[in-house]
C-alpha cells in the first residue's frame, strides 16, 4: 500500500528544515527553530501548542488555528487581493473586500449544504478566483479542500471521490465546444449519486449550468446580504488542501505546512512587499499571507 510510505507531519517538517536556509541557528533544537519561524510568519493559535511534537509524529498536538483567518488578517484597501489576466492586456481585479464578502457568502452556503468540520469539499477546477474563494470558505467552516484537475482522467476523479466521499462538488466548466469534458463530468455524476450539491463555475464566455446535470451556478450560491465570516478552529496538522494527481497518492498540505514551509519559502524566493504583483499558482493562495497581490494564471476561454 503506497499510503504506508506517506511521511508524518513531523518528518515533513524536519526534512524541510534540513534543506531550508532559515534564519535560525543551526544549533537550535528543531522545536525552537520552528517556533521562531512561526513567530516570524505571525502564526496565531486559537489554542496554543503545549508541545511541538507528539508521540505519533503529529506537529503541535492539541493546538488549533484557522488558515483563512490568517489570510484575511492581512487584508488591505490599498490594493487588490487577486488579479485575473484576460486577453488583450485586460484583467479583472478582485478587491480584498470582495474576496472576503464572497468567501463569507460561500461559507454560509456550505453550511446550508450541511458541510461540517472534518468534511471534504471537492473541486474539479483550474486555479481561478472562484477556486481561491472556495478553498478559503471551505477552510473557514472547518472542512478540507480536494483539488482535481479538469484535465485528469475520470478514473482519477472517481478514485479521489471514493476515497474522500464529498457531498459537494465544484466543477469548472469549459468552453461550449468541449463536449467530451461535459460527458466525462456527467458520467461521473451518474455514478456518484451521493454528490448532493453540484456547483458550476462558468467558463468565459459563460456556458449554461444545465450542461452539467443538476448543476447550480456559482453566483447563485451567494446570499443577498453577506453574513459575517466565522472561522472554525482546526488542528494545526488538519488538511487545508489535497492535490490528487495520482491514485492512492494524495499530496496533502496541512494548515501548519502552509503557514510554515510554504509561506517561508515564498517569502525567501520573492521578498514580497505589500502590493507587489506576483504570479502564482498556489492553490492555498500563499501570496496573500504577505499582502502581495496574487496574479493568477490567465483565464482560459
Amino acid at each position: 500500500n503506497s499510503m504506508e510510505n506517506t511521511p508524518t507531519e513531523k518528518e515533513k517538517m524536519v526534512n524541510w528544515l534540513t534543506g531550508a536556509e532559515t534564519n535560525t541557528k543551526q544549533g537550535d533544537k528543531t522545536a525552537d527553530r520552528l517556533r521562531k519561524i512561526w513567530e516570524e510568519n505571525k502564526v496565531l493559535f486559537t489554542v496554543p501548542p503545549s508541545e511541538t511534537f507528539g508521540a505519533d509524529g503529529e506537529v503541535c498536538p492539541g493546538a488549533t488555528l484557522n488558515y483563512a483567518e490568517h489570510i484575511f488578517r492581512r487584508k488591505s484597501a490599498d490594493f487588490p487581493a487577486l488579479v485575473l489576466p484576460l486577453e488583450e492586456n485586460e484583467r479583472i481585479e478582485i478587491s480584498w473586500q470582495e474576496l472576503e464578502t464572497q468567501t463569507a457568502s460561500f461559507a454560509d452556503y456550505l453550511q446550508y449544504c450541511e458541510v461540517k468540520p472534518g468534511d471534504t469539499v471537492a473541486g474539479i477546477t483550474d486555479i481561478c478566483p472562484e477556486q481561491i474563494t472556495a478553498l478559503l470558505a471551505v477552510n473557514a467552516v472547518g472542512a478540507g479542500w480536494l483539488q482535481l484537475s479538469p484535465a485528469a482522467d475520470k478514473k482519477l476523479w472517481a478514485a479521489a471521490l471514493t476515497e474522500y466521499n464529498p457531498q459537494v462538488l465544484i466543477v469548472h466548466e469549459t468552453e461550449e465546444k468541449n463536449t467530451n469534458y461535459r460527458k466525462k463530468i456527467n458520467k461521473l455524476l451518474s455514478v456518484f449519486s451521493h454528490l448532493r450539491h453540484i456547483i458550476v463555475i462558468p467558463a468565459l464566455p459563460a456556458v449554461t449550468a444545465e450542461m452539467i446535470k443538476g448543476g447550480r451556478y456559482w453566483n447563485d450560491t451567494f446570499s443577498m446580504a453577506a453574513p459575517d465570516l466565522h472561522y472554525e478552529p482546526r488542528a494545526f496538522s488538519a488538511p487545508l488542501a489535497i492535490r490528487y494527481e495520482q491514485i492512492n497518492r494524495p499530496n496533502l498540505v496541512s494548515q501548519g505546512e502552509a503557514l510554515t514551509c510554504r509561506l517561508f519559502d515564498f517569502k525567501k524566493e520573492n521578498n514580497p512587499q505589500p502590493g507587489d504583483e506576483i504570479s502564482s499558482e498556489s492553490i492555498c493562495a500563499v501570496p496573500l499571507l504577505t499582502r502581495a497581490v496574487m496574479v493568477l494564471p490567465a483565464a482560459k476561454s
